[in-house]
């Protein structure tokens, strides 16, 4: 039987396997704890503001641009609560455009009103790359280039990709034609692009251009390990990039998107009452999470160990991802 307590007003009662308690009294009528997974942790080391944060590869580490105060930190996850950021790069108080980490953390991409930045993470001297775009770039896989859309072209809309090895900068036409809806890397030599309801795969080094999708197709996240997930008449599938089958996938109401997982991708929806919901793609059964604040961003980390929130009290939040073997709370 259940470990209960009672005390004036309350009720507590543990499971006998000690990963829950559940509490009724005058604060909530009910309300159930989970006792083996730690709620979130928070990130408090920039001024209030919109916040932009990448992980490390492995999980790791967690990169944060404040959005007014010029800086870059670095959060060792690893480390406990508690522990103090390091600065990985300052400027005098100014909005911060965008970022983005090499996936072997040898360096960051850095973006802020006066310009666009690599910074090395071992300690170098950051490099101010010149006439650039500040915001909506990308970094290829392997961290050699660095790319972004723009409007400098004949065609009116180019892709700008910058050799960050040996500086060069070629300015691409995109395939195809009509409304821009996404692009992202899959490789180094590859773009996935979306236009005019198009789905292309772009080869950056021959030019050559494959169709993969003909019609309808209203958007598409990043690659995630040869999957993507797409939207056909605003209807979400995930499309395996090598046989081509097309998955069908049931999102819940709310900002959904698709994540990192484990084994496989995850969906994570945030609601307008501060609830992050999140479950296996296309699964039913939904973790809840609680996040005390409005969410400008919401991510998870690449190897699936970390939920991650930027919210508007200049915090970032971070939660474990949840067992989805376990029932959900």
């Amino acid at each position: 039987e259940p470990l209960v307590f009672g005390t004036a007003g309350r009720h507590i009662a543990f499971t006998p396997d000690d990963r829950w308690v559940a509490t009724a009294g005058f604060e909530y009528p009910l309300a159930v704890w989970p006792l083996t997974t730690p709620f979130s942790r928070v990130l408090n080391g920039h001024e209030i503001g919109g916040l932009r944060f990448e992980f490390s590869a492995d999980g790791s580490r967690l990169y944060s641009q404040g959005g007014s105060d010029g800086k870059v930190l670095s959060w060792d996850l690893d480390g406990g609560a508690g522990r103090k950021p390091t600065i990985v790069f300052e400027t005098p108080p100014q909005f911060g455009w965008g970022l983005a980490v090499d996936g072997r953390e040898r360096f960051l991409i850095a973006s802020f009103l006066d310009g666009i930045r690599k910074v090395p993470l071992d300690g170098g001297e950051p490099q101010l790359i010149d006439d650039f775009p500040t915001q909506g770039f990308q970094l290829s896989p392997s961290g050699r280039i660095l790319a972004a859309w723009d409007r400098r072209g004949e065609s009116g809309e180019v892709l700008l990709a910058h050799d960050l090895e040996n500086g060069d900068t070629r300015a691409l036409d995109f395939p195809g034609d009509g409304r821009f809806a996404g692009w992202s890397f899959e490789s180094d030599a590859h773009l996935l692009v979306v236009r005019g309801r198009v789905l292309y795969r772009w080869n950056l080094e021959t030019g050559s251009v494959q169709v993969l999708i003909a019609e309808a197709v209203d958007g598409c996240a990043r690659a995630l390990d040869g999957r993507l997930l797409c939207f056909l008449n605003d209807s979400p599938i995930v499309l395996d990039l090598e046989s081509g089958a097309q998955t069908p996938i049931d999102l819940p109401d709310g900002d959904s998107q698709l994540g990192s997982g484990r084994a496989d991708p995850i969906q994570l929806t945030k609601t307008d009452s501060n609830e992050i919901f999140v479950a296996p793609a296309g699964a039913s059964d939904r973790h809840l999470l609680f996040c005390p604040g409005h969410m400008s961003w919401l991510k998870s980390s690449p190897d699936g160990r970390w939920i991650a929130a930027g919210v508007s009290d200049g915090t970032i939040r971070l939660w474990p991802m949840p067992d989805f073997s376990k029932p959900p709370l």
